[in-house]
């Protein structure tokens, strides 16, 4: 007596009408352990599924279906964190419910910031370790404004943006404001090498994202030599043959490439042979504890002589004080970026900054 519907990539919906909450929950775990149980085999590997679960009752008919439809999906992200294989009953008491919008919502929220120019800019300076008051350039980090004007970081919002295929547009939003804002504040590109603009790997293969990226070029009179495109490491192995494609196209107008998170995919060294990358950022989750832990020491001196071999300047990342800045000034890394050095702020607040 319920409805089956694929709502998606993996993700299904179940819609009980004739069943109470208790009923609904017996189901939800029958779901559960059958997937569980079962085992298909490819290659001759054997391999087995996970399931999580939300589940909203619905009581009168007040609500949208795209509202059931979101809670059950915050509910189901609730089961994901606390384990998967889980039924997780959407409350509107929740107080991690509340906090945390499901990725349906932010899916219109980002449809609508990018039909209002809800996005905002902000810089985080990255400065050369050898004197951490001279800076190299700035990483572009983009926030949504929200309704109620408050920002949303892009860890909450990139997902959603991932999911439903909204990546590209956002990537073209940062690309052409970025421009835009540098070809009316001159006066930054005469003390920065450059402002790194973050890729996804949604866009590195969309259809027309390279030529986007010369007609900005071209409209704003930017010198390519001042921006740096950068994709993390993850981004990069997925997605290698289109990277490298575009890295020689913009490299080949000057532009720069930066690989970011180095380390956190577990990658071989191997495949940066084949990139030409010019910046490599070491992951901060190896840098924050660089003072007290040697495995995470022999990690970053590690990649810092691979990069230098490779005719790469590195990075550090997560550089949060002066412990961690002596210790990346010992190793040799050329750049630092993190919050001992300089917090986030917005791209129209950097005049302020760099004339006092």
């Amino acid at each position: 007596d319920g409805v089956l519907n694929r709502l998606g990539g993996d993700e299904f919906g179940v819609y009980l009408p004739k069943y109470d909450q208790n009923d609904a929950l017996k189901v939800a775990q029958n779901l559960i352990d059958v997937v569980s149980n079962y085992r298909f085999t490819y290659e001759h590997k054997v391999f087995n599924l996970g399931l999580s679960v939300g589940l909203r009752e619905v009581s009168n008919n007040q609500y949208t279906i795209e509202n059931i439809i979101g809670n059950a999906d915050s509910a189901c992200y609730l089961a994901k964190d606390a384990g998967r294989n889980k039924v997780e009953v959407y409350s509107s008491d929740n107080p991690q419910l509340q906090q945390r919008k499901s990725e349906v919502e932010l899916s219109v929220l980002i449809v609508k910031a990018l039909e209002n120019d809800a996005f905002e800019l902000h810089g985080q300076q990255i400065s050369f370790a050898d004197n951490k008051q001279t800076r190299m350039g700035y990483e572009v980090l983009v926030r949504m404004i929200d309704d109620d004007k408050s920002l949303i970081f892009p860890d909450l919002f990139i997902p959603s943006a991932e999911r439903f295929k909204l990546m590209t547009k956002v990537d073209r939003w940062v690309v052409f404001n970025t421009l835009k804002f540098l070809s009316n504040n001159t006066n930054l590109l005469k003390d920065n090498e450059h402002f790194a603009i973050n890729l996804n790997g949604q866009s590195l293969a969309a259809p027309g994202f390279y030529d986007f990226i010369i007609q900005c070029f071209e409209t704003y009179k930017v010198p390519h030599k001042h921006i740096c495109f950068e994709v993390t490491e993850t981004v990069a192995v997925l997605n290698l043959n289109a990277l490298v494609d575009l890295m020689k196209k913009t490299q080949s107008l000057g532009c720069k490439f930066s690989l970011d998170d180095f380390g956190s995919g577990f990658s071989s060294y191997g495949y940066l042979k084949h990139l030409p990358v010019d910046y490599l950022k070491i992951d901060g989750a190896f840098v924050r504890n660089i003072v007290e832990d040697k495995i995470d020491l022999v990690m970053v001196n590690s990649i810092n002589e691979v990069a230098h071999a490779l005719n790469m300047k590195t990075i550090a990342e997560f550089v949060e004080n002066e412990h961690i800045i002596k210790k990346l000034k010992t190793i040799g890394v050329d750049c630092m970026q993190g919050y001992g050095i300089h917090k986030p702020q917005k791209l129209s607040e950097l005049n302020g900054l760099l004339s006092s």
